[in-house]
């Protein structure tokens, strides 16, 4: 059960919030009580991109791996714990064995394991009697503190029982690190609801509907960024083609090789 009073709360419990408590964590000169919030515990440290059931083996990172580090004065750490301290026992056969280096690709699956485990580092390093909690909920509202007291955070945890209650907590400090959200765009409304209309591809969702679709199905990918990217290499097929503006990405029936630069896609 969540306590009622903290000196910091996060609302959200991917990257972003998880990064924020190891650097308030490293730097704290006494022991501090924090708490994570977040709506969806499947995100948990590795946020939309990294931590969600929809993200496969052949999901790269858009940059090097040597570039991937949690840490600015220690570009090298996300490397040393791929090669070194990683548990590579749950790991698809073909990253299994791989030794990265500094411009090779790496999938972002396991990015969620490398923020954990640097969490329960910086957490076992901070100054005895700190505390680090995360609860499954809701962020509702947030009342500003008057006089340099604590503000109060209205927020909508479970009870215990999978009910969802209410509750005000008290924070000195609040944190907001939801990072990306997606919302309905407008343009989608009339086929928002339609079974072949994917939304939230990084979803368990997601993810199974885009393997069903056959060979011979037309499909149109809006946008061709990261995203864009992924949904090509995830729906595989004989020829893909996703556009934005003046930008396209082509497929051809070949797979690409694991590692290769963004799953083997190019753009002109």
């Amino acid at each position: 059960m969540i306590r009622d009073t903290f000196d910091v709360l996060l609302v959200g419990r991917g990257v972003a919030a998880s990064a924020t408590a190891m650097r308030i964590m490293q730097f704290a000169t006494e022991p501090l009580s924090i708490v994570a919030v977040e709506r969806f515990p499947q995100r948990r440290n590795g946020g939309l991109a990294y931590g969600a059931p929809g993200t496969a083996w052949h999901d790269v990172f858009n940059i090097q791996a040597g570039r991937m580090s949690i840490f600015r004065e220690d570009v090298d750490d996300f490397l040393r714990w791929a090669n070194d301290e990683a548990d590579r026992r749950y790991w698809h056969p073909d990253w299994k064995g791989r030794t990265f280096a500094v411009s090779d690709a790496a999938p972002r699956c396991i990015y969620a394991d490398y923020i954990t485990d640097r969490l329960h580092q910086a957490l076992a390093e901070a100054p005895e009697g700190t505390t680090y909690q995360e609860s499954v909920g809701e962020v509702i509202d947030v009342e500003p503190r008057t006089n340099g007291g604590h503000q109060a955070v209205r927020i909508r945890v479970h009870d215990g029982t999978g009910e969802m209650i209410e509750r005000i907590v008290q924070a000195r400090h609040v944190v907001v690190a939801t990072g990306n959200e997606f919302g309905r765009l407008a343009f989608t409304e009339a086929c928002y609801d339609h079974p072949a209309f994917v939304r939230l591809q990084y979803s368990a969702d997601g993810y199974t509907r885009m393997r069903q679709v056959g060979e011979d199905d037309t499909v149109v990918i809006i946008g061709s960024a990261l995203s864009g990217f992924d949904a090509a290499v995830t729906l595989g097929g004989s020829h893909l083609r996703c556009a934005r503006g003046d930008r396209k990405a082509e497929r051809g029936d070949e797979p690409p090789p694991v590692g290769s630069n963004r799953s083997g896609l190019s753009t002109t």
